[in-house]
């Protein structure tokens, strides 16, 4: 039987498979995607994000940072890169992602992939956050799947921001040390349980969290390449162009007893993972696409 996250599938009901093919916010984005185009506004960031720096094709997503001068949102800033978010209403909550990705280098790229709360989930391409987000608390916190932080590309930060019941700030966290992602790909699997949070890194376990604040509501997922900033060190411009590429993106959730109706079962053979992406596996893609799996009726 095919498994996702050492998880069994057959019984998935398939939520969704969307090959990017192109929207009117980025010609290689699907209508589950927005490109941003805005100023981030936020941690002291010096880029703006433009659907340009956003492309798609063999190599699959590739978002690319530049020293470039420009301006967004009536800010101008001496860097320009790219942002991709879920577009509302695609969240997620609990169960595996498996992503196998390529990490931004250089010096002052801040590159990461990760979850936030549904609270702040944008309604379109020029909105950073929406009005509704109040970080970190619960349904606007926070889960680092990897983040590079301060250009030390020889550590995935791995990590959580929210608030527990009281009010207390949580800023639980690991730092594994890895061979240079900028230079390598890597496997990166995050596993999401009620109250549990396991990270690993090419079939190694490398952080677990398990504590009642572990973040518990719908998440939209986030691939960005931020610039400079509180924690992705002073840019230095011989080092740009710099680009995260990510071969492709799976999730899945353990369910029983599950269906959606007019929606195709997965694969028993376990190819539904790869249908429209991969002819070889994840180190030969041949185009990008999300694979959702989901208890929802």
């Amino acid at each position: 039987m095919a498994t996702c996250g050492g998880r069994p599938v057959g019984i998935l009901a398939l939520l969704m498979v969307v090959p990017l093919t192109g929207t009117a916010q980025n010609p290689g984005l699907s209508s589950s995607w927005f490109a941003l185009n805005v100023y981030s506004g936020v941690n002291q960031e010096q880029e703006c994000y433009s659907p340009a720096q956003v492309a798609t094709g063999s190599s699959g997503l590739v978002i690319t940072a530049a020293a470039q001068q420009t301006a967004c949102s009536g800010t101008p800033e001496f860097y320009t890169s790219g942002a991709v978010v879920w577009a509302p209403p695609l969240t997620w909550q609990y169960g595996t992602i498996e992503f196998y990705a390529e990490m931004a280098g250089g010096q002052g790229p801040w590159p990461a992939i990760w979850l936030l709360g549904h609270n702040c989930q944008p309604s379109g391409p020029t909105i950073y956050n929406a009005p509704t987000c109040q970080w970190p608390n619960p349904g606007s916190d926070e889960i680092d799947i990897a983040e590079i932080l301060n250009s030390n590309h020889a550590s995935v930060n791995q990590e959580i921001h929210t608030t527990d019941a009281s009010g207390v700030r949580h800023d639980d966290s690991c730092r594994p040390m890895v061979t240079d992602v900028s230079r390598n790909y890597h496997l990166y699997e995050m596993d999401w349980s009620p109250g549990s949070l396991t990270w690993k890194i090419d079939g190694t376990q490398t952080c677990s969290i398990t504590k009642s604040y572990v973040p518990s509501s719908r998440m939209y997922l986030i691939i960005n390449v931020a610039v400079g900033g509180t924690t992705g060190g002073t840019p230095d411009n011989s080092t740009f162009p710099a680009s995260t590429t990510v071969k492709y993106i799976k999730m899945c959730t353990s369910t029983s007893g599950c269906s959606n109706p007019g929606i195709a079962a997965p694969d028993p053979t376990g190819s539904i993972f790869f249908d429209n992406f991969s002819v070889g596996g994840p180190t030969d893609p041949t185009k990008l696409v999300t694979v959702v799996h989901d208890d929802r009726d």
